[in-house]
């Protein structure tokens, strides 16, 4: 939970309270059905569902790895769209950051692993 200073004022007198009010921090749901995996370059974009991700927009970030995402949107308060940028790697963290609150998920993005194509010409 990250927690904000309220600050009041009632007929010229002011007052504040330090973490007086606070948000739970988002989730990422752990319970789809297995683990993102993604072009290592052109990703489509991925759904990550979760909670406390925000009643509108608040600038959704999300990361994999430390290396943030080519685009993330707000979809609704279970959930946010990210293209991840391109990269390499399996089982990578997931931190997704709401209005200053991070939450992430271990294990939940991998890349699709390079593909070596071999071709020769035989001698006739």
């Amino acid at each position: 939970r990250g927690g904000h200073v309220v600050v009041m004022t009632v007929s010229e007198s002011r007052g504040t309270r330090p973490a007086f009010l606070s948000y739970d921090l988002p989730t990422i749901n752990r319970n789809i059905s297995s683990s993102h995996n993604t072009p290592s370059s052109r990703a489509p974009p991925l759904l990550i569902p979760g909670a406390n991700m925000g009643l509108a927009s608040y600038s959704p970030r999300l990361r994999a790895s430390g290396t943030a995402a080519a685009s993330t949107v707000w979809v609704a308060v279970s959930a946010v769209r990210a293209r991840a940028s391109p990269g390499a790697g399996g089982s990578l963290r997931v931190t997704v950051t709401v209005g200053g609150q991070a939450g992430s998920a271990t294990q939940l993005l991998s890349y699709d692993l390079p593909r070596v194509l071999v071709s020769w010409n035989a001698p006739t």
